[in-house]
């Protein structure tokens, strides 16, 4: 159920549980759900470089150590129902 939840607060289903536009986009990147909506909402916010280096650290083999590095520098990654952003 809670997986459920948090594809609808991404918008990637809607209530009626069936899969939404976005969320056809966000299947086609072999990502969690939060790091692909970051990459295809980067594309709004004029900083998918900077998104890109980011998911890529996330979503590999170290991506732990990355991780406690972006929350020891004061950084956390908020992907909501309707942008993702670096927040500081």
């Amino acid at each position: 159920m809670r997986a459920l939840e948090l594809l609808n607060y991404l918008a990637a289903i809607d209530d009626d549980g069936e899969l939404t536009e976005l969320g056809s986009m966000m299947a086609e990147f072999p990502l969690d759900p939060q790091l692909a909506k970051m990459v295809i909402a980067s594309c709004d916010c004029n900083c998918s470089n900077e998104i890109l280096s980011i998911v890529s650290m996330l979503s590999g083999e170290y991506s732990s150590m990355y991780m406690l590095q972006l929350c020891m520098s004061g950084l956390t990654i908020c992907a909501s129902g309707s942008a993702a952003a670096i927040c500081l």
